[in-house]
């Protein structure tokens, strides 16, 4: 039966000045891959840099999944969401791409949520500005917590595929109704292939069930260094490198003694050892 691994990057799979025994577990995870297993992410960094490390390791068969901190648009009927740690990158980013998209895509006047990093870079907390059709709706960032997202491979292995096209509908459909997260607000980006919950409240373990129902699998092995990558799941195995916050250690099954990238592949030996027994 396929077991899923899922990574965190920062701290864990990488350490503070990038991997070190990296090519052992490239290695490793090119073998499980190879043997049917599924290989994922979850990080709170940008997509680009989530795909650049999976790439990096030979990571193509499972889902990413990960924080938003950066520039992100979602389609939702008559309003986007934008999240953003500069002002002025911002504005420049709303004069000139918005408008184009707006007209585009949305016949009446859309709402736009701007999210702001720091207070001091609005002068006060909500302010609206009218722009054409636009509305630009602004928040601080912390007033919010920042919605997960699930990159999946099996929308980006073939690029020439139209995002728009039915089949891409079709998929994204299905991982609605799989989901079970009815009370989420599920977008798709079909620029960058991957889909976008939308929650306040939306937390890591909210995703293991579209996990474990699309991926078919009964065990989900989560490795990690503090309490935010903590799941508490029955599928799901924890697993902690040598460098962990104590808490954490101390809610995982598996503990190693070495740190970084080294402790994810002694935890690795160790679970392949617990899950063939």
């Amino acid at each position: 039966m396929p077991v899923m691994f899922l990574f965190d990057v920062d701290q864990t799979l990488r350490g503070p000045r990038g991997e070190n025994n990296a090519p052992r577990i490239i290695s490793l995870i090119k073998t499980l891959q190879d043997q049917g297993h599924f290989i994922g992410l979850h990080s709170d960094t940008s997509t680009d840099r989530l795909k650049r490390i999976a790439a990096d390791f030979g990571i193509y068969s499972g889902p990413i999944i990960g924080e938003r901190s950066q520039v992100v648009i979602n389609g939702i009927p008559d309003q986007l969401t934008i999240f953003n740690y500069r002002l002025i990158e911002g504005v420049s980013y709303l004069k000139k791409a918005l408008p184009v998209l707006i007209n585009s895509h949305f016949e009446n006047k859309a709402t736009v949520h701007h999210f702001f990093n720091q207070p001091e870079e609005l002068s006060h907390a909500e302010s609206l500005i009218e722009t054409g059709k636009i509305t630009i709706a602004c928040y601080y960032l912390r007033h919010v917590s920042l919605s997960f997202f699930i990159f999946n491979p099996e929308f980006a292995n073939n690029p020439t595929e139209d995002p728009l096209s039915d089949h891409f509908k079709y998929l994204v459909e299905r991982f609605v109704n799989e989901s079970n997260l009815a009370d989420l607000k599920i977008e798709i980006s079909p620029g960058d292939h991957y889909i976008q919950l939308m929650h306040q409240d939306t937390q890591k373990r909210d995703i293991i069930p579209w996990i474990r129902n699309h991926y078919k699998v009964d065990r989900i092995l989560m490795f990690g260094d503090s309490m935010t990558d903590f799941c508490s799941d029955s599928s799901v195995i924890q697993c902690a490198v040598g460098n962990a916050h104590p808490e954490y250690k101390a809610h995982c099954q598996i503990v190693a003694n070495a740190t970084y990238t080294a402790g994810v592949y002694e935890c690795l030996h160790e679970a392949l050892t617990m899950i063939s027994h």
